[in-house]
């Protein structure tokens, strides 16, 4: 498995309000700029009339997805509050992912985990996501995890100084193997893999074979 590592880069310019994502992102990325601009809104910040670019780095890896939002949201928070920023000399430490809603929420992203693996191999430990992606990690050992609902979060968090809620104490693998085996062939008792679990549905119910690897 190989991650990549994209670091999000925020500036500005005297010119017509705009915001503005460069570096080969796809189109649900190139709209995030209306899902940022009314999460700001919503949270009663008012982003200056000012042209923002959000640069994607590095810019030759093509960028797909929306967990993308909230990194480029915070990155704009910080640029807009630069120098009143708590926790700013830390920013480097902290990886965001996650989805925003036009309200502001936090919505779940896809292929979390593997992310979240990847980086921890590279040495990030403090990982900001999505509350309803919390399951996705909770058997990941010496990481951080905080569960956000609302960006309204971050602000206090950044702008504030408000404490946040956090896990640390991964699961025990092995009570995964504790749990009764009345439980052991229910795909209610499987968290999330819904793909493969409907492909399994679909070959239980046209009797085809299914090969696993």
């Amino acid at each position: 498995m190989i991650g990549h590592e994209i670091v999000i880069e925020a500036d500005s310019s005297k010119a017509l309000p705009a915001i503005e994502i460069i570096g080969l992102p796809d189109a649900s990325i190139k709209e995030a700029k209306d899902r940022i601009r009314s999460t700001f809104r919503n949270v009663g910040i008012d982003l200056p009339k000012r042209k923002f670019i959000l640069n994607l780095s590095p810019s030759h890896l093509r960028k797909v997805g929306t967990s993308f939002d909230l990194a480029m949201a915070v990155a704009l928070l910080g640029l807009i509050h630069e120098g009143r920023l708590n926790h700013a000399e830390r920013m480097g430490e902290f990886l965001f992912f996650g989805e925003l809603g036009l309200d502001g929420k936090l919505k779940r992203v896809n292929g979390l985990l593997p992310s979240v693996i990847s980086a921890k191999q590279k040495g990030y430990q403090t990982f900001f996501i999505p509350r309803e992606n919390a399951y996705e990690l909770e058997y990941i050992s010496d990481i951080t995890i905080i569960p956000i609902t609302h960006f309204s979060q971050i602000v206090d968090f950044f702008l504030k100084g408000s404490q946040l809620s956090y896990l640390r104490n991964a699961k025990n693998f092995s009570e995964i193997g504790e749990k009764s085996d009345s439980n052991a062939n229910d795909f209610k008792y499987i968290k999330g893999q819904l793909f493969a679990k409907r492909a399994l549905s679909i070959a239980a119910a046209g009797l085809h074979n299914v090969l696993m690897v």
